[in-house]
Parts: structure tokens; C-alpha cells; sequence
């Protein structure tokens, strides 16, 4: 069986890599710091392979120059900022579609997804301090300005009108339920592939069958954890996976072929 990588920051194909590697990625933005991050720092949504961190990041104690390098915190601020009327998911997304319209998310030669990475951050010590403190408090720093003015021109160019806050604040509320659902229903498609495999991609399947039953619990419902009951319940859901991408379709955030793609590996 064929299995979709993941390419794109709106939807996923299997969220188990994304949960057993924020431990790592945590350190990496934050020194020091270990174990899995609070939803207040970072969030992490099963429909997206892409963690995010949040603006309450900025006030973390030890933030390395990975942390720095990432394009999001440089955003003006009302990009950035999470609203009380968003909900921890719609302002994922929301996140998720400013980044991929600023062409701010990429897939490496290995085929994984990774933030476009600032590439003015310095090395000296001091200055990355200074730039640490600038994003904090907003307190002066050369760096950090350069890198806040290279991401408002990045907003300028994507919309010359200014950024549509209220459309893409009511989008991505559109968007989590579909992008959840077809995402489930695609992680489930993998984790049969993965059983088709051999032992060992057996048992990586029961644990991803495990996490989706856990990440999902509203959606992914089938009637046992088995090859048999998962595909029957992928197969009943597929047109769910097909709409989620004939929709970011309608939007351009996906190529309108991949609903057909799609449609082909769930038959």
C-alpha cells in the first residue's frame, strides 16, 4: 500500500513523528527545558505536522538561536497574536495559513516540513541576547528589527490591503473541522499500510492506531482497533479526505489533483 508523505502544514497523514519528537524540538528552542510543552507555549495540533509556537513563547527564559531563526515570532503583531474569540485550534490554522500563503513553510530533500528559517540571526552571544530581550519586551536591537521588517514586507506583498484578519480568523474556524476529519481518515489509511509491513510495522501501527484513538476521540471511531474495522471505517469516511483537499484546492492551498490521488489510495 501506498501512503501519502507529509506536505503540507494543514493537513497530516500520521501525527505520531510530531509527538515523539517534541521533546527534542522542545530543547532546541528552549534550552534546558525538557519533556513535552504546555499547550501555552507551543501548540500542537494532530491535523497539522507543523508545531507552533505560541506569542507567549517569546517570554521563555532560554530561547537558543533556533527559536530566533523562526519566522512567525517576527510577525507583526497582529498576525501573530491569538484572539479571545480563537480557539487554540482555529488560531493553529490560522497560523498555518498566514505561514504557507508567505511561502514560509518548505519540504526539505528529505521530504519533510520545516519552517523557512530567518537568515539574518548573528552568532555573537550578546546580540542574540539583545535580539532575545528585543522579543521579549520589544526592547531595541538591530537584529531584531531587520528580521521584523523583512517579515511585515512579507505581508505586505501577500496582501498590499493589509492583513484580512476577520476572513482568515473565520477561514480557519471553517477549516479545523475539515482538515481534522480528513486527516484522521488519512492517518488511519497509513496505519493499515503500516501493517501490511512485516512485524515491525505491525506494532508501529497498533501505536499509531493507539495515538489516533487518543488525538481524535471525537472523530476516529471505529468498531476495534483492527486492520479489518479500520479500513472499513477509512473507506466509509473517505470522501472526507477527498473534500478536505478539493477544498484547500478551491483556495490554492493544495494542487486539485490531489484530491484524485486521494480518492484512489482510500478506494
Amino acid at each position: 500500500m501506498d501512503v501519502l508523505d507529509n506536505t503540507s502544514a494543514l493537513w497530516c497523514t500520521n501525527p505520531v513523528p510530531l509527538h515523539d519528537g517534541m521533546e527534542d524540538l522542545y530543547h532546541t528552542w528552549f534550552a534546558g527545558h525538557t519533556g513535552q510543552p504546555d499547550g501555552q507555549t507551543v501548540s500542537v495540533q494532530p491535523w497539522s505536522p507543523m508545531p507552533c509556537p505560541t506569542p507567549w513563547a517569546n517570554t521563555m527564559d532560554t530561547v537558543t538561536n533556533m527559536y530566533l531563526a523562526l519566522p512567525m515570532i517576527w510577525l507583526p503583531q497582529e498576525v501573530w497574536a491569538r484572539y479571545g474569540t480563537e480557539t487554540n485550534a482555529a488560531w493553529h490554522m490560522r497560523m498555518m495559513l498566514t505561514l504557507t500563503i508567505l511561502n514560509q513553510v518548505d519540504v526539505t530533500n528529505h521530504g519533510q516540513l520545516t519552517y523557512r528559517l530567518m537568515d539574518t540571526i548573528p552568532t555573537n552571544p550578546d546580540r542574540l541576547a539583545a535580539m532575545a530581550l528585543s522579543a521579549a519586551t520589544g526592547e531595541g536591537s538591530e537584529d531584531a528589527d531587520q528580521c521584523r521588517q523583512t517579515a511585515a514586507a512579507w505581508v505586505d506583498v501577500a496582501w498590499p490591503d493589509g492583513y484580512p484578519l476577520a476572513m482568515l480568523c473565520a477561514l480557519a474556524r471553517d477549516l479545523v473541522p475539515v482538515c481534522e476529519y480528513g486527516s484522521a481518515v488519512l492517518s488511519a489509511y497509513t496505519a493499515v499500510a503500516y501493517a501490511t509491513v512485516g512485524a515491525d510495522g505491525q506494532r508501529y501501527a497498533v501505536r499509531m492506531l493507539r495515538t489516533l484513538r487518543d488525538m481524535y476521540p471525537q472523530v476516529f471511531t471505529p468498531d476495534a482497533l483492527t486492520p479489518q474495522a479500520v479500513t472499513g471505517w477509512y473507506r466509509a469516511h473517505r470522501q472526507q479526505a477527498v473534500d478536505m483537499m478539493n477544498v484547500l484546492a478551491d483556495l490554492n492551498l493544495e494542487h486539485r489533483d490531489m484530491a484524485t490521488t486521494v480518492a484512489n489510495l482510500l478506494a
